[in-house]
């Protein structure tokens, strides 16, 4: 179909549907508009379709599921396994629908919005890569940590920008915030109650002005995200000069940063006493490049490119189309045999005998902790994952957790409590709990002592898995010991459930033991609860030992579907 509305579309997708349903009933005389291979993939088509409404009173999430299954999504994704991300992001997005309540129409219609106002949901994470050099913007690399991490241009009207604030007033584009669902966040604007033109314009005024301290606050909020990207180094630039006539100072971000080398065993490259003087003008606009208009794509690759170009008129011949054909036709029949009789042992094999599942080469933490609790859940949650309910009470604890990250890290003073990321959530920072949870850390003996590292990543092998996570915090003692403490803001465990846990301290303290080349002994581990403000020590923590006769559990046999 060429160029059609949006009516003759939706139209065309009908009457294909329509003809689906009935390509069962068909003619002898209108089958032969189609081949037989064509008519052979419709009437599959038409099954699976059918199938597929038949399962429509499921959940949502279990829906998708047989979606993916019956499409073979699955296939196409593990041919590309970094893509599996998209799906299992999507799976998220149904799972949190349907868990407040949507059913299948209003998810369906839901997704048209989306698509139509908003260009679609939100895509997946970044996938963090270790092959390449990845240039990303500071938004979507948020959630992502890597070794090193440059962010340059820290320059004043660079970053921070010289935009002006999210405004109704002065720009048509953003909705006034009376009308948004965050009202109560945003800055209020009322002329209802003045009595003079000059008072309109006061209000206007500081109502432009605190605009511009929320953009200013979120490019603090921003300079944060992208320092604390980085898990080892971080690298910050700036210059004087950019694409103006006149130089740019270094901005606070960089000042605040550079001000911090010595305290974090850090290096200064360059100086900046070398300033230009004030009537300098921008050496580079003198460097004018000349280029050739219109610029030819292939550069230097021309001769190549003619040359391969000759080569395939040769190929076009008549003979050699005919020829070229008849292979791609031989090459395609029995590559879809081939993947559609994968599909039929891979399906049959599943059914009848069920399906193996290995652990995998990598596994955090908290999958140790599932799988020791009830190998067989957590085996069956490797062969079908799918995303948690979301949870209001974890959501706290998260928020609980950033707070304390920003109390020990922060001494780059970027950013304050009320301007945490998250901070704007419902039920985050504003959360009566989560200030009762505050409260009583700080009532706590840690409160009061300088931690020797806090939220510590690391990956840690066990013949082969490599188990990764992220530690707290951890407190040198003065007698040459470590404590490793792990923050808990739900209640205190004990018993099975306490064992289960320790889990999770054993790791960290065997990761920290290598991390910092101190024998084991000299690593201690504990639980701190905030809720009931005590901390744990559980004795007997595994070791190296311990924790590889754990893996080694793993469930060999079959898991019956």
């Amino acid at each position: 179909m060429d160029g059609g509305s949006g009516e003759e579309d939706e139209l065309a997708r009908s009457s294909i549907i329509e003809t689906l349903n009935e390509i069962d009933g068909f003619a002898s005389e209108e089958q032969t508009l189609f081949s037989s291979e064509g008519l052979s993939r419709l009437t599959a088509l038409a099954k699976v379709l059918k199938r597929l409404r038949s399962l429509t009173h499921l959940p949502i999430p279990d829906l998708i599921y047989h979606v993916e299954r019956e499409l073979t999504l699955g296939v196409d994704v593990e041919i590309t396994a970094h893509q599996r991300r998209y799906l299992d992001k999507f799976l998220d997005e149904a799972a949190n629908f349907y868990a407040q309540g949507g059913s299948l129409r209003s998810f369906l219609a839901w997704l048209t919005v989306a698509e139509s106002e908003e260009r679609g949901l939100r895509a997946a994470g970044v996938e963090v890569r270790k092959d390449v050099v990845q240039i990303l913007t500071v938004h979507s690399a948020k959630g992502g940590e890597w070794d090193l991490v440059v962010v340059p241009g820290l320059a004043e009207g660079n970053f921070p920008s010289e935009q002006s604030g999210e405004n109704w007033l002065k720009n048509k584009s953003v909705l006034p915030f009376a009308l948004r669902a965050d009202k109560t966040r945003l800055p209020h604007f009322d002329v209802s109650q003045t009595n003079s033109a000059q008072e309109v314009a006061n209000i206007v005024k500081g109502f432009t002005d605190i605009c511009n301290n929320r953009k200013s606050d979120e490019e603090r909020r921003l300079a944060y995200v992208a320092v604390t990207r980085a898990k080892y180094h971080l690298i910050a630039t700036t210059s004087w000069w950019r694409d103006a006539k006149e130089p740019h100072e270094p901005s606070e971000y960089f000042m605040t940063i550079a001000g911090h080398i010595e305290a974090n065993r850090g290096e200064f490259f360059g100086s900046l006493d070398d300033k230009p003087a004030a009537d300098a003008q921008n050496p580079k606009l003198d460097d004018v490049r000349q280029e050739l208009w219109p610029v030819d794509p292939l550069g230097d690759a021309r001769e190549d490119f003619a040359r391969v170009s000759d080569g395939i008129k040769a190929l076009s011949a008549p003979e050699s189309i005919k020829e070229l054909n008849s292979a791609l036709e031989r090459v395609s029949a029995l590559t879809t045999y081939r993947a559609a009789a994968e599909l039929v042992i891979r399906e049959i094999s599943e059914r009848k005998e069920g399906e193996r599942v290995y652990l995998p080469a990598h596994l955090s933490v908290s999958g140790l902790m599932a799988f020791a609790q009830s190998p067989e859940e957590f085996a069956a949650r490797l062969r079908r994952p799918l995303p948690f309910k979301p949870d209001p009470i974890a959501r706290r604890g998260t928020a609980f957790h950033t707070w304390l990250e920003e109390r020990f890290a922060l001494s780059i003073p970027l950013i304050g409590d009320d301007e945490l990321p998250g901070a704007a959530d419902d039920g985050a920072l504003d959360d009566s709990a989560l200030e009762k949870l505050k409260e009583k850390w700080l009532r706590s003996q840690w409160a009061s002592r300088q931690p020797y590292r806090v939220e510590i990543p690391f990956e840690r092998s066990i013949d082969g898995t490599i188990l990764r996570g992220r530690m707290d915090a951890v407190y040198k003692n003065g007698d040459g010991t470590f404590d490793v403490v792990d923050w808990k803001t739900g209640s205190a465990k004990s018993g099975d459930e306490l064992a289960n846990a320790a889990i999770q301290l054993a790791v960290y303290r065997l990761a920290f033991a290598e991390i910092e080349d101190v024998e084991l002994s000299k690593v201690r581990a504990a639980f701190h609860y905030v809720s009931s403000e005590e901390t744990v020590r559980p004795s007997d923590l595994l070791d190296y030992d311990g924790l590889l006769a754990l893996i080694n559990r793993v469930p060999v046999e079959r898991i019956k579907s």
